[in-house]
Protein backbone atom coordinates (compact mmCIF):
# COMPACT_ATOMS: atom_id res chain seq x y z
CA UNK A 1 0.00 0.00 0.00
CA UNK A 2 2.99 2.35 0.87
CA UNK A 3 4.68 1.36 -2.43
CA UNK A 4 1.37 2.61 -4.18
CA UNK A 5 0.94 5.69 -2.64
CA UNK A 6 4.78 6.56 -3.31
CA UNK A 7 4.20 5.59 -6.81
CA UNK A 8 1.21 8.01 -7.51
CA UNK A 9 2.91 10.63 -5.40
CA UNK A 10 6.03 10.78 -7.44
CA UNK A 11 3.53 10.78 -11.17
CA UNK A 12 1.60 13.28 -9.64
CA UNK A 13 5.10 15.35 -9.37
CA UNK A 14 5.97 13.89 -12.81
CA UNK A 15 2.96 15.16 -14.08
CA UNK A 16 2.90 18.91 -12.33
CA UNK A 17 6.38 19.41 -13.39
CA UNK A 18 6.01 18.17 -17.05
CA UNK A 19 2.99 20.85 -17.74
CA UNK A 20 5.38 23.84 -15.48
CA UNK A 21 7.55 23.47 -18.31
CA UNK A 22 5.00 22.78 -20.91
CA UNK A 23 3.08 25.85 -19.67
CA UNK A 24 6.12 28.27 -19.49
CA UNK A 25 7.47 27.34 -22.83
CA UNK A 26 3.99 28.13 -24.22
CA UNK A 27 4.12 31.72 -22.34
CA UNK A 28 7.94 32.19 -23.31
CA UNK A 29 6.95 31.87 -27.15
CA UNK A 30 4.53 33.56 -29.35
CA UNK A 31 2.96 31.88 -32.30
CA UNK A 32 4.35 33.72 -35.57
CA UNK A 33 7.56 35.51 -33.60
CA UNK A 34 10.61 34.94 -34.11
CA UNK A 35 12.15 32.10 -32.06
CA UNK A 36 13.76 34.27 -29.09
CA UNK A 37 11.83 33.23 -25.30
CA UNK A 38 10.35 36.34 -24.16
CA UNK A 39 10.54 36.65 -20.12
CA UNK A 40 7.22 35.15 -18.34
CA UNK A 41 4.80 37.83 -17.24
CA UNK A 42 4.83 35.65 -13.38
CA UNK A 43 6.69 34.40 -11.33
CA UNK A 44 7.51 31.08 -11.82
CA UNK A 45 5.80 28.32 -9.56
CA UNK A 46 8.28 26.45 -7.02
CA UNK A 47 8.82 23.30 -8.69
CA UNK A 48 11.63 20.14 -9.14
CA UNK A 49 13.67 22.36 -11.97
CA UNK A 50 16.32 25.42 -11.11
CA UNK A 51 14.90 28.61 -12.39
CA UNK A 52 16.96 31.87 -13.59
CA UNK A 53 14.96 34.86 -14.05
CA UNK A 54 14.75 36.50 -16.95
CA UNK A 55 14.49 40.30 -17.48
CA UNK A 56 11.22 41.59 -18.61
CA UNK A 57 11.13 43.10 -22.52
CA UNK A 58 10.62 46.64 -22.86
CA UNK A 59 6.18 46.93 -22.83
CA UNK A 60 5.89 48.74 -26.17
CA UNK A 61 7.89 46.90 -29.08
CA UNK A 62 8.67 49.64 -31.84
CA UNK A 63 8.13 47.51 -34.67
CA UNK A 64 4.55 46.11 -33.60
CA UNK A 65 2.90 49.97 -32.90
CA UNK A 66 2.59 50.94 -36.51
CA UNK A 67 3.78 50.24 -40.26
CA UNK A 68 4.12 54.08 -40.82
CA UNK A 69 1.61 56.14 -42.44
CA UNK A 70 -1.05 54.70 -44.95
CA UNK A 71 0.24 55.50 -48.28
CA UNK A 72 -1.42 55.52 -51.51
CA UNK A 73 0.40 54.64 -54.47
CA UNK A 74 -0.40 55.94 -57.81
CA UNK A 75 -0.87 53.86 -61.07
CA UNK A 76 2.80 55.26 -62.02
CA UNK A 77 4.71 54.24 -59.30
CA UNK A 78 3.26 50.89 -59.61
CA UNK A 79 3.90 50.38 -63.26
CA UNK A 80 7.81 51.63 -62.30
CA UNK A 81 8.24 49.46 -59.76
CA UNK A 82 6.61 46.52 -62.42
CA UNK A 83 9.16 47.80 -65.00
CA UNK A 84 11.90 46.68 -62.63
CA UNK A 85 10.50 43.57 -61.50
CA UNK A 86 10.16 42.86 -65.09
CA UNK A 87 14.13 44.05 -66.35
CA UNK A 88 15.47 41.11 -63.69
CA UNK A 89 15.05 37.66 -64.77
CA UNK A 90 14.89 35.92 -61.68
CA UNK A 91 11.26 38.15 -60.74
CA UNK A 92 10.00 37.66 -64.43
CA UNK A 93 10.55 34.32 -64.38
CA UNK A 94 8.29 34.16 -60.64
CA UNK A 95 5.97 36.73 -62.60
CA UNK A 96 5.76 34.64 -65.57
CA UNK A 97 4.54 30.99 -63.44
CA UNK A 98 1.98 32.43 -61.72
CA UNK A 99 2.64 34.92 -59.16
CA UNK A 100 0.60 37.44 -58.54
CA UNK A 101 2.02 41.04 -56.50
CA UNK A 102 -0.28 41.32 -53.52
CA UNK A 103 1.30 44.42 -51.88
CA UNK A 104 3.95 46.78 -52.65
CA UNK A 105 5.62 48.54 -49.72
CA UNK A 106 7.39 51.97 -50.40
CA UNK A 107 10.52 52.34 -48.23
CA UNK A 108 10.69 56.45 -47.60
CA UNK A 109 13.72 58.42 -47.30
CA UNK A 110 13.21 61.95 -45.92
CA UNK A 111 15.80 64.95 -46.03
CA UNK A 112 15.99 68.10 -43.94
CA UNK A 113 17.88 70.75 -45.77
CA UNK A 114 19.50 73.47 -43.95
CA UNK A 115 16.54 75.96 -44.21
CA UNK A 116 14.56 73.23 -42.35
CA UNK A 117 12.01 71.89 -45.75
CA UNK A 118 11.80 68.40 -45.34
CA UNK A 119 11.27 66.58 -48.83
CA UNK A 120 10.56 62.79 -48.99
CA UNK A 121 11.59 60.16 -51.43
CA UNK A 122 11.00 56.30 -52.43
CA UNK A 123 14.08 55.12 -52.19
CA UNK A 124 13.24 51.23 -52.71
CA UNK A 125 9.98 49.00 -52.59
CA UNK A 126 9.08 46.03 -50.52
CA UNK A 127 7.05 43.77 -52.91
CA UNK A 128 5.56 40.87 -51.87
CA UNK A 129 4.62 37.96 -54.69
CA UNK A 130 2.13 34.91 -53.76
CA UNK A 131 1.66 31.82 -55.60
CA UNK A 132 -0.94 29.03 -55.23
CA UNK A 133 -0.97 26.55 -57.78
CA UNK A 134 -2.87 22.83 -56.30
CA UNK A 135 -0.99 21.80 -53.04
CA UNK A 136 2.27 23.80 -53.93
CA UNK A 137 1.43 27.96 -51.98
CA UNK A 138 4.58 30.27 -52.07
CA UNK A 139 5.44 33.52 -51.71
CA UNK A 140 8.66 35.67 -52.19
CA UNK A 141 9.75 39.21 -51.16
CA UNK A 142 11.46 41.11 -53.46
CA UNK A 143 13.63 44.38 -52.52
CA UNK A 144 13.65 46.96 -55.30
CA UNK A 145 15.89 49.51 -55.90
CA UNK A 146 14.02 52.38 -57.29
CA UNK A 147 17.15 55.26 -57.12
CA UNK A 148 19.10 52.55 -59.08
CA UNK A 149 16.22 50.58 -61.05
CA UNK A 150 17.36 47.27 -59.62
CA UNK A 151 16.48 44.12 -57.89
CA UNK A 152 18.60 44.31 -54.32
CA UNK A 153 16.94 41.37 -52.60
CA UNK A 154 14.71 38.45 -53.60
CA UNK A 155 13.79 36.00 -50.34
CA UNK A 156 11.42 33.02 -51.64
CA UNK A 157 9.74 30.34 -49.63
CA UNK A 158 8.00 27.10 -50.91
CA UNK A 159 5.34 24.91 -49.28
CA UNK A 160 3.76 22.05 -49.59
CA UNK A 161 0.61 20.44 -48.04
CA UNK A 162 -0.36 17.11 -48.15
CA UNK A 163 -3.37 15.74 -46.48
CA UNK A 164 -4.78 12.06 -46.24
CA UNK A 165 -8.25 11.20 -45.93
CA UNK A 166 -8.92 8.07 -43.39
Amino acid sequence: MMEKRGVLVAVVIAALAALGIAAYAYTAMKPGNSAKPLAPTHPPHPGPWSYKPVAHPPRHKPWLRHHGPHLVLSDEFKKHVLEILMSDNRTATLLREGYNVTAIKPIIQGVVEGDGTVTLHAVKAVVVLREKNGNTRGAALVVVDLVNSKVVKIIEHETTVWSQQG
